[in-house]
């Protein structure tokens, strides 16, 4: 007996795991991915959708809209099913939250569920779009990034036509990461006073070393706009290398504390980007997480970026849709919702600016004329397990071209897309007074240190949290 107690007391005090040592978010979705289909198996699901998580950043309120996280989640998770299926047997959904944006059905309550099942227009990733299927199991989550931004647990939901919430697909806990935070709408800025040892050129080490820096400054971004002011912080404003101006019509837009008022029905909406540093940096921007080239919703790091040379600037007027094209923003904002109802589409409310500093020996000075430059020498061999990593973390399931026609090729597609695959990650705006049409010129963009250094959400919209 007393031997089985100090068994049992071992086993009650094994410390968890530290943050380096768990696991990241694509593996855990990657495993929990065969968890759901032996679900779907016992309870003769044909058909799975993936909605629309929840989101709860320490002590604040659960969110459908606490930023682009929200929705990734279930894409990335989708991502995950997919390439877990051995055949066709089971159909995964790729259009789920789509097909509930304009419905009533929320899956808060048992009465909401049911209704996910009513609704018409669902269709399988793969295979012609007009045929539609039947959902049999929606699964969804709530995510909680713990108050000191270090860690994430996820709690998976699944329920059937019932309503009925089975919560044994449990719980996974990972670490955050620095996409994660920019998802979530965090915003840090790192210098070479705050982080130096960043700034020394390429530290080749893994690129989760880095989070670190990016967990702890955002934490104390937030605390500093919220609860406890530290004015050893950089100032966002006055000492980042890039100044972002927004714009309503020919109106500049004061920014107070990540914030700014909501733009009205028609107005036009742009920004300016101005590099104060005396380095090369690469610049993302997107409205309500879709970016301003190309209409990309990678993540950052993967995302085309504009090159702004030391001292330069550009006007972002919309969406650059190609090399001589642009659409310009249409900035809407969503009806609230009523208190028990989800929003199922992908507004965020927030326009992200997310710079990368440019690596030294491989900064662009003046822009490279080739609108296809040659892509880069093979890099080492990516296996397979790899591959899936990166495409659960794009979390794209539709693929560019043509719609694959069956499960195999579309798994083949999603693995096949090698992360800056054209070896151009750039634009330099060819003449920022220029209306549409509006010429821009590729160019290659290496980041150093991998991370953002700097990232600043600033939101125009905020709906109130669902709990």
């Amino acid at each position: 007996m007393n031997r089985w107690k100090s068994t049992l007391a071992v086993l009650l005090f094994v410390p968890p795991l530290s943050a380096a040592e768990l696991p990241t978010l694509e593996a855990a979705l990657r495993d929990k991915a065969e968890e759901i289909l032996k679900l779907a198996r016992e309870r003769n699901a044909k058909n799975i959708g993936v909605l629309k998580f929840l989101v709860r950043v320490g002590n604040q309120p659960e969110s459908d809209n606490v930023g682009t996280l929200n929705l990734g989640l279930a894409n990335r998770l989708t991502v995950a099913l997919v390439l877990a299926c051995k055949d066709e047997e089971i159909g995964i959904v790729a259009n789920a939250n789509e097909v509930l944006a304009n419905r009533s059905a929320n899956h808060l309550d048992a009465e909401g569920r049911s209704r996910c099942f009513r609704a018409r227009g669902f269709s399988l990733a793969w295979g012609d779009p007009e045929i539609f299927v039947k959902p049999d199991l929606f699964i969804t989550g709530r995510a909680h990034l713990a108050p000191d931004l270090g860690t994430t647990v996820i709690r998976l939901e699944a329920f059937g036509e019932d309503g009925q919430i089975d919560t044994s697909l449990g719980e996974i806990r990972v670490k955050t990461t620095v996409q994660t935070l920019i998802d979530t709408g965090h915003s840090y800025l790192i210098t070479r006073k705050t982080h130096p040892e960043l700034f020394r050129g390429a530290r080749g080490g893994e690129d989760s070393d880095l989070d670190g820096p990016a967990v702890n400054l955002s934490q104390r971004y937030s605390a500093h706009l919220t609860t406890t002011p530290d004015d050893s912080l950089p100032d966002l404003d006055s000492d980042a290398p890039i100044r972002v101006r927004v714009f309503y019509g020919d109106e500049p837009v004061p920014v107070k504390r990540g914030e700014v008022r909501e733009p009205q029905a028609g107005q036009k909406v742009w920004f300016r980007l101005e590099n104060l540093s005396d380095e090369v940096h690469g610049v993302v921007l997107k409205v309500n997480g879709e970016n301003s080239i190309f209409r990309e919703r990678l993540p950052d790091a993967e995302c085309h970026k504009w090159i702004l040379k030391p001292g330069g600037s550009v006007n972002v007027r919309g969406f650059q849709t190609s090399l001589g094209q642009r659409e310009d923003f249409i900035v809407r904002t969503p009806e609230e919702s009523k208190a028990n109802e989800i929003r199922y589409g992908e507004h965020a409310g927030t326009f992200q600016i997310t710079a990368f500093r440019a690596r030294s020996a491989n900064s662009p000075t003046t822009p490279q004329t080739n609108p296809n430059p040659p892509s880069p020498p093979p890099s080492a061999t990516v296996t397979e397990p790899q591959e899936a990593m990166a495409a659960i973390a794009r979390g794209l399931i539709k693929p560019e071209g043509i719609r694959p026609a069956d499960l195999k090729s579309l798994q083949r597609e999603l693995r096949r897309r090698q992360k800056s695959a054209d070896g151009a990650r750039g634009l330099v705006d060819a003449d920022t007074n220029n209306p549409q049409p509006h010429p821009v010129e590729k160019v290659t963009f290496e980041p150093d240190p991998t991370i953002p250094v700097m990232t600043y959400t600033i939101r125009y919209y905020k709906p109130g949290g669902n709990k």
